[in-house]
């Protein structure tokens, strides 16, 4: 047998044997649930749906939410083939995940030979490049695939680094860069300088192809992004010590803690990379990868590092930072930083006894293997309450969930069916979500959920909400939860998915009677209403004024539709509105605006009209404010409206469409966006678009019987731009053929 065969041999049966620990450490007790991110269903009736979701941009769950940057798209239609033939959850998940250990360990090996390491080094770095604790963590957090896309990101740098990169091979990894938003960003300036300086533009040109959806997407849905909050007191958490990120450690979630007790023999292997980074330097390839893993590990240190306090300013004042949320993820450069300094050292016993430690330093995915973390799958009673026509709500209500007091992670059961199935619960609920689900929690009342098209309520009693994972997270102190005897019903009055409500929406100054099928008075034109910003240096409502939506689900009467800001403090809300002489509040205690007082114990928003124009609020006692502004009368309460329910003759996620007749108002009970636009009649005349109850989609519709189309238009354009993105990869993939020199 020739040398390099040999070496094949070698390199092939320690990528068996690795993937064969990873996956008994992952899979070994089954399909993973319970668990931080593992939202991958056991029931087969939901796995295509969910598949089939990671090229939407727009899902049904919830209350409907946008998805902006469906970055998973290109592995889509693998996922979800393997799905429609049959395969269960967990066999695709295990294609998946070896294909990914496989990825990257071939990719390691790749840059390890680039920088002529030697043949027992070169297998050191393959397991540096699999067996590592980041690859651990992400693992145990169900980021699977992140895991795929950092092998993609370690093959695109092995033919970068490559001196004739094969191009297929170049063209596919760039193409598939994508996969995760935070590495595509990264990468990309790779790739352009790469091109240009090789004059090669066929990679920069997959690249380009592949991301031109997801940057559609991302500016398309701006209005949804700019509502996901990014707080300082998230990020201190989040910050990566610098003495734990050299290790690949840091995580907050410290999943890796058994990595800890070998740490020691981390020690030398930094020690030895360390030495082989004085030869690294000289090399252009390689000092550059040296310098940005720096960068990249410097500021994921964030708060914790030496640019804390510039990093301090930047989440407060930059809110485009907040696409680097999870500074953790960036620790996925240490393998590679490992990887080209040790290849460095040429010296065979340096090889032997970086192997020996790399071996040793992959002990704990074999001894205190991944599986420890989650709960079976099959461990979960499945839950076999159907929706009548609507949407479904879960009790209990809130993630994270445990079992028997084992777990914590995201609803095992909150998944949409390609038959119409819909949860309510979502992983992230927002207005109104947050508030029905609340007061179902708090108060056991389903006339929220019922307005929000739920007909049918299932109990799970063997799953329990982990709200003490919550707390940190909440501004106010946890209150005692009466956990009421929910039982599984229906609800025969639920407001549907579409329904024609005889009358013009009328103006309502609070908004937040989803029943009423009213105009919120700060969507009126010509009306000055301006929400109030909360701090988001600290989440203690005793210092400042805190992010009110994050109470909401413990604390259901302060839902609203603009979010607002609370306190128990005495400091100043400064606000800026002009001649605002109204604030709408909730106040338990005293409202001071200058002198004047307003003395309250209120259990719901009402507007509050001072004097003269606001330019300050102060609090004694508990406030909550939702808007400063100057709203026309009240109006008076009355009985609601009453609707027909409308049948569509046609629905998907992105298109539906219904005969109405009218004159009235056609609902569409799913979150408004600006994107969702109604056309009426064979001739498409566009309807005027307006937001119901502050939540949800309007359209006046005239006198007479007339066919409505509902589009989600920028949606269906970037499913479009992705669906056209398949057949130009493969074009460029077929001119793509043998090595570039």
């Amino acid at each position: 047998m020739t040398p390099v065969r040999r070496e094949k041999l070698i390199l092939l049966v320690t990528i068996i044997c690795v993937a064969g620990v990873v996956l008994w450490s992952v899979l070994g007790h089954g399909l993973p649930a319970l668990r931080h991110d593992w939202r991958i269903p056991a029931d087969q009736s939901k796995l295509l749906a969910t598949f089939v979701g990671y090229i939407s941009p727009w899902l049904p769950q919830g209350f409907g939410e946008s998805q902006p940057y469906p970055t998973f798209y290109l592995i889509a239609p693998l996922l979800a083939a393997l799905a429609w033939l049959g395969l269960p959850a967990i066999a695709i998940i295990a294609v998946t995940i070896a294909a990914s250990i496989g990825i990257a360990a071939v990719s390691a090996f790749r840059i390890a030979f680039r920088f002529g390491a030697t043949a027992s080094m070169r297998i050191a770095c393959v397991l540096i490049g699999t067996l590592n604790p980041w690859v651990f963590s992400k693992f145990v957090a169900g980021h699977i695939y992140m895991v795929a896309a950092y092998a993609f990101a370690l093959g695109l740098i092995g033919e970068l680094l490559a001196p004739s990169p094969n191009r297929a091979r170049l063209v596919l990894y760039a193409a598939l860069a994508i996969t995760q938003l935070e590495f595509a960003l990264i990468l990309f300036p790779v790739i352009l300088i790469w091109s240009i300086r090789r004059r090669y533009y066929t990679p920069l040109l997959a690249f380009s192809i592949t991301a031109f959806p997801i940057c559609f997407g991302l500016v398309a849905h701006l209005h949804a992004i700019s509502q996901i909050p990014f707080l300082l007191p998230w990020q201190r958490t989040e910050s990566v010590p610098l003495g734990l990120s050299i290790f690949g450690l840091g995580y907050a979630f410290n999943y890796a803690a058994a990595f800890s007790s070998v740490a020691f023999a981390g020690i030398p292997l930094a020690l030895m990379a360390a030495i082989g980074l004085r030869s690294a330097l000289r090399q252009v390839p390689a000092r550059w990868i040296i310098v940005v893993s720096a960068l990249l590990l410097v500021f994921a240190s964030g708060t914790s590092g030496p640019i804390g306090p510039l990093y301090t300013w930047g989440v407060l004042q930059i809110k485009a930072l907040g696409v680097f949320r999870e500074l953790y993820d960036l620790v996925a450069i240490t393998p590679v930083l490992y990887i080209v300094s040790l290849a460095h050292l040429k010296d065979r016993r340096a090889g032997f006894l970086a192997l020996l430690l790399t071996i040793f330093l992959a002990l704990p995915w074999a001894f205190h293997p991944a599986f420890r973390w989650f709960v079976s799958a099959s461990a979960i009673p499945a839950s076999s309450v159907k929706s009548q026509s609507g949407r479904i709500a879960y009790v209990p209500e809130f993630q994270p969930f445990s079992l028997d007091g084992k777990g914590s992670g995201v609803d095992p059961d909150a998944y949409a069916t390609l038959s119409g199935d819909v949860p309510l619960n979502s992983v992230f609920p927002t207005y109104p979500v947050n508030r029905a689900l609340g007061m179902l929690l708090m108060y056991d009342d389903p006339s929220e959920v019922a307005a929000l098209g739920v007909d049918t309520i299932a109990t799970r009693p063997y799953l329990q909400s982990n709200l003490a994972a919550l707390a940190p997270q909440m501004p106010l102190a946890p209150v005692s939860i009466p956990h009421p005897a929910v039982s599984p019903h229906t609800i025969a009055n639920a407001i549907p998915l579409l329904s024609l409500w005889p009358s013009q929406p009328m103006i309502a100054n609070i908004g937040d009677d989803l029943w009423r099928n009213d105009l919120f008075v700060g969507d009126v034109p010509g009306v000055r209403i301006v929400a109030v910003r909360p701090s988001f240096s600290t989440l203690d409502a005793s210092k400042a004024w805190v992010d009110a939506s994050l109470a909401v689900p413990l604390h259901p009467e302060l839902g609203n539709p603009l979010g607002g800001a609370l306190t128990t403090s005495r400091l100043p809300l400064t606000v800026k509105c002009g001649d605002c002489k109204s604030a709408l509040a909730i106040v338990r205690g005293a409202l001071y605006s200058g002198d004047e007082k307003v003395v309250r114990n209120a259990r719901a928003f009402e507007w509050l009209r001072f004097t003269d124009p606001i330019r300050a609020l102060r609090c004694d006692g508990f406030c909550a404010i939702a808007a400063v502004g100057n709203p026309p009368g009240v109006r008076p309460f009355g009985a609601s409206a009453t609707f027909r329910s409308v049948v569509p003759h046609f629905y998907t996620w992105l298109i539906l469409s219904a005969t109405v007749s009218g004159p009235g108002t056609l609902r569409f009970n799913t979150r408004f966006s600006p994107n969702w636009d109604a056309f009426a009649g064979t001739e498409l005349r566009p309807l005027a678009h307006v937001r119901i109850d502050g939540v949800t989609n309007g359209w006046p519709v005239a006198v007479g019987r007339q066919r409505i189309f509902i589009v989600n238009v920028a949606a269906l354009v970037e499913l479009l731009l992705e669906l056209a993105a398949f057949p130009s990869i493969i074009f460029l993939l077929a001119l793509s053929r043998g090595a570039y020199r």
